[in-house]
């Protein structure tokens, strides 16, 4: 038996190091290739199965997996097939797919974030919003205080297929109602002082 053991371990360190095989060491080196393929190819199926079983997603869905995100076109047997925003398709074998977030599940948050000049007139600003929010979305803090801004920051509930959509959207409305009200989104700027 060890002397067996002993001939496997050359044939596999032959192998490895690309030194002439002889036919037995061959046939090894295929079927024991052969066997990895199997073993992945049932290991892809299995979990397939398993997947469409337990619904962990459907096609439709915005999953995230491996920092890919993107909506589900595909689910096989073997592969599922995920399509980005910009329609770059991934194929990931389901044995692959490993902490998937998905994002269809639950609503999103679209987030804006605004400055006004701390000239402005925060408490009249205070007053008018939550008119504005009426319009535009759900909730308002003062996220950051920079140099020359007070930074405030909106966040709308959306569905996580329109998030990107409905951030630009938040942008452009706030941005709109923030000039009929008279408020400058003010930008860095240098005072310079001569004596």
């Amino acid at each position: 038996v060890g002397r067996s053991i002993n001939d496997l371990m050359k044939t596999h360190i032959c192998f490895c190091t690309g030194n002439q095989i002889g036919p037995f060491q061959r046939v090894f080196k295929i079927r024991s290739c052969l066997f990895q393929f199997r073993n992945l190819l049932v290991s892809d199926v299995i979990t397939g199965i398993f997947m469409l079983f337990e619904n962990q997603y459907n096609v439709g869905d915005i999953i995230e997996v491996d920092n890919f995100r993107g909506k589900v076109t595909t689910i096989g047997i073997r592969t599922t097939v995920i399509e980005d925003t910009g329609g770059n398709k991934k194929i990931v074998n389901n044995a692959a797919m490993k902490n998937i977030l998905n994002r269809s599940k639950i609503s999103s948050k679209a987030v804006s974030d605004i400055g006004i000049s701390y000239d402005d007139d925060l408490e009249k600003l205070e007053r008018v919003l939550p008119e504005i929010l009426k319009k535009i979305g759900e909730e308002s803090s003062i996220q950051e205080l920079q140099s020359s801004a007070l930074v405030l920051r909106f966040v709308a509930e959306v569905d996580e297929i329109n998030i990107f959509a409905a951030q630009r959207e938040l942008n452009r409305k706030l941005y709109l109602e923030f000039k009929k009200l008279g408020y400058v989104i003010p930008y860095d700027q240098l005072d310079v002082h001569t004596v």
